[in-house]
């Protein structure tokens, strides 16, 4: 058995055979970007864009504002009953840490806002309501980053997704995961397999790109720390 991370939308087709084969799915969305291509959003983009602050730089999407809560709820309902009725175990929603990137609260208006302090609050809100909900429909959630919001929220989440802790060196908050036996699933962007050894000290599930180039983690394959022996295409993030 294996925890296989995909998105709910682009790799929905490949849910029922990973269900089937005994794993366990995580599917992935943001809850707080807008994601132009998503259907949801193709449909009611004005509605999605009265919720944007923002262009979310280096990506093709817009911040949404973590203050409309009630505007948030509506939008990511279905997205989390979506997951549950594609037949997903569980959820990673992404780009929970608004508070954390100016690029975020910088663009917020009405009011402005001078620091991320400023919008911690409702960042919490949110994403204690994320947590709620999922749990409402019997979905785990994984807690996405957002290093900072460790001390708060870690006892909420039921494991948690990192990108490069290592890199970053962060790993040890995610004590509050593994010290409660909660899985911690790492991805590190670098094809150096000495990521491992530090990897397993952490007890982190980790993963690193294989493949070698300018697109090495795009167009080889991935490999799995504590399963070097299944490597894996770069469409499935298994841990």
């Amino acid at each position: 058995m294996k925890v296989v991370d995909l998105d709910v939308d682009s790799q929905r087709d490949l849910i029922p055979s990973l269900v089937g084969a005994g794993h366990i799915v995580l599917c992935y969305f943001s809850v707080g970007s807008l994601e132009p291509w998503r259907q949801d959003c193709q449909a009611n983009k004005t509605l999605w864009m009265s919720a944007a602050v923002g262009s979310m730089s280096g990506w093709d999407e817009e911040w949404l504002d973590i203050r409309k809560l009630d505007l948030l709820q509506s939008l990511m309902i279905p997205r989390f009953q979506r997951a549950l009725q594609e037949g997903c175990h569980g959820v990673e929603p992404d780009n929970i840490d608004c508070y954390e990137n100016q690029d975020c609260w910088g663009q917020m208006t009405n009011p402005s806002v001078s620091s991320g302090d400023d919008v911690k609050q409702a960042q919490l809100t949110y994403n204690t309501w994320q947590v709620s909900y999922a749990h409402s429909l019997g979905l785990a959630i994984a807690m996405k980053n957002a290093v900072g919001l460790l001390p708060d929220l870690a006892g909420l989440y039921d494991c948690a997704v990192n990108e490069q802790c290592q890199t970053y060196t962060e790993c040890d908050g995610y004590l509050a995961f593994t010290g409660g036996d909660k899985a911690v699933f790492q991805v590190q962007y670098s094809n150096d397999q000495d990521w491992c050894s530090g990897a397993q000290q952490w007890g982190l599930q980790t993963k690193y790109c294989a493949g070698t180039g300018d697109n090495l983690c795009s167009s080889g394959q991935w490999s799995n720390c504590f399963d070097p022996e299944d490597p894996l295409p770069p469409t499935q993030w298994t841990n």
